[in-house]
């Protein structure tokens, strides 16, 4: 059964950039903004991730090689692009980066941008955002930072209602700051070690992602010999829609921060890949899928920088 990559992107631009104190003219806004260089922040350079920005060698190529646009919105790819490596032995996950635009008045604007590529259940490396040894060009134009597209082939930017609504805003705030700067605030590697200052408060949503499946898993493996509780369990789990939980979390922002949520969408989902692989190819493979994925799930160690 194919596993769907999950990609799960979190933006947070506030609308209150209008109400930043700025005194300089439209000209000036525009001279300061052509000029200012984006700061890369690598905090987690001693576990060999990091962030190479437009100074760096080889990142024109790594941005034109990675995604095809517009001609009128080929001006801003490398604006708001970065490449970000993986000079490590393991593969990187998930990972929260933080664009932060500074207003004159020291206020800063996060962009929070969250991506998991891998299985929803957390048990297979073999999905991950980047490759140990390799490097991936990440763009804010892009539907999911370009990070969802296949190995290999180039992000495809549109020139559609999204992307011009998207670069609009993105060219205003930028405008509208004098100071701009990214990090990585977060990583999962595949050896199950979370590392980073995690502003973002993702290692507990990660932990409950992953706690919902393994429970949901030993309880459908402890009914492995009487395959009609199996499957009644199973349904009882998915008979909860996303729109249920959804009413139960009404609050899109708290939601999006609350393990709770996290645990039960972990258990509904895993519940309706083991339907799915029941369906398709009988009880004995939705069974071994269980096993299998008790058996290759990441533990998320915390590790204090």
């Amino acid at each position: 059964m194919n596993k769907k990559i999950s990609v799960i992107v979190v933006c947070v631009l506030s609308i209150a950039v209008i109400a930043i104190g700025f005194s300089m003219s439209k000209a000036k806004s525009s001279a300061a903004y052509a000029g200012m260089q984006l700061q890369t922040i690598n905090n987690l350079t001693k576990y060999g991730v990091t962030i190479e920005g437009p100074l760096s060698s080889g990142f024109k190529e790594k941005v034109a090689e990675s995604f095809s646009a517009p001609t009128h919105v080929e001006s801003d790819l490398e604006k708001y692009s970065v490449v970000l490596s993986n000079r490590s032995p393991q593969h990187v996950l998930a990972m929260t980066v933080v664009w932060r635009f500074e207003g004159a008045a020291g206020k800063s604007i996060p962009h929070i941008t969250t991506i998991e590529a891998i299985d929803g259940t957390l048990n297979n490396v073999s999905h991950n955002l980047i490759q140990a040894g390799t490097s991936r060009a990440f763009c804010l134009l892009a539907n999911n930072g370009g990070l969802d597209t296949p190995y290999g082939q180039a992000t495809t930017i549109k020139d559609d209602e999204y992307t011009q609504s998207r670069r609009n805003q993105l060219n205003d705030l930028l405008a509208r700051s004098t100071k701009w700067s990214i990090e990585i605030d977060s990583i999962l590697l595949s050896n199950g070690l979370f590392v980073g200052r995690d502003t973002a408060g993702r290692l507990d949503t990660l932990k409950s992602k992953i706690q919902g499946a393994r429970d949901l898993a030993s309880e459908l493996q402890g009914k492995s010999n009487d395959a009609g509780s199996f499957l009644a369990h199973a349904q009882a789990v998915t008979g909860v829609s996303r729109e249920d939980l959804e009413k139960k979390y009404p609050d899109i922002r708290a939601r999006l921060k609350s393990p709770a949520y996290f645990y039960e969408e972990s258990r509904r989902q895993f519940a309706l890949r083991v339907l799915a692989e029941r369906n398709s190819s009988g009880q004995a493979a939705a069974l071994d899928f269980v096993n299998n994925s008790l058996k290759n799930q990441v533990a998320i160690v915390r590790k204090t920088d």
